[in-house]
């Protein structure tokens, strides 16, 4: 008997929360290192074709896709899944406050760059209020659906006891970045 069945016989359902730490775009890493590294376009299309087919056998099931993005620098193929996503049924849903997300990029690089008690702090005090407003989006999320949420990769969401969780990524964009910003403080270029 599957886990989700058990679940159910104990007259509970269990929400499934697909977190996708989004790959950044040609802006974000023209702003974040003054250029795209050489390697970009693969890894872009390693990371977004496989989102893009794990989401497509999924996408009947999904009922809910929370957006934790920046829409001007998003990805084209972030918006183009989640629009297939939309298009399967599922009910878009976006955070309310869209300073937040701003702030959370910004008090990480500070606390990345500075190493900064302050900053972190910072960091994890507006890392909190995205997760109450990831929470409000989360609650209309009825046992045994699944949920999509889309995260710039600044972000760290925890989710709430009781849901099941899956990390969907080929790698972590942050690893992308930081490799990158190594390399430039290294050679003084990015590739």
């Amino acid at each position: 008997m599957a886990d989700s069945e058990i679940l159910i016989e104990r007259g509970r359902g269990l929400k499934t929360i697909i977190l996708v730490p989004t790959m950044y775009s040609e802006t974000d890493l023209k702003e974040l290192l003054g250029s795209v590294p050489g390697d970009f376009a693969n890894d872009s299309k390693e990371f977004w074709t496989y989102v893009e087919e794990k989401l497509a056998s999924a996408s009947g099931k999904v009922s809910m896709v929370c957006l934790l993005w920046n829409e001007e620098t998003v990805d084209t193929r972030a918006r183009s899944i989640s629009e297939f996503l939309e298009n399967k049924g599922a009910k878009i849903s976006r955070l309310e406050d869209t300073t937040l997300l701003g702030e959370v990029r910004a008090w990480l690089d500070m606390s990345e760059e500075e190493g900064d008690l302050g900053s972190k702090v910072f960091y994890e005090e507006s890392n909190r209020e995205l997760r109450q407003g990831l929470r409000k989006m989360l609650d209309t999320l009825a046992d045994l659906e699944v949920a999509v949420v889309f995260a710039d990769p600044a972000c760290s969401p925890i989710f709430p006891e009781g849901l099941r969780v899956i990390k969907m990524t080929p790698f972590d964009p942050r690893d992308y970045l930081k490799r990158h910003m190594i390399r430039l403080r290294l050679t003084g270029k990015v590739d």
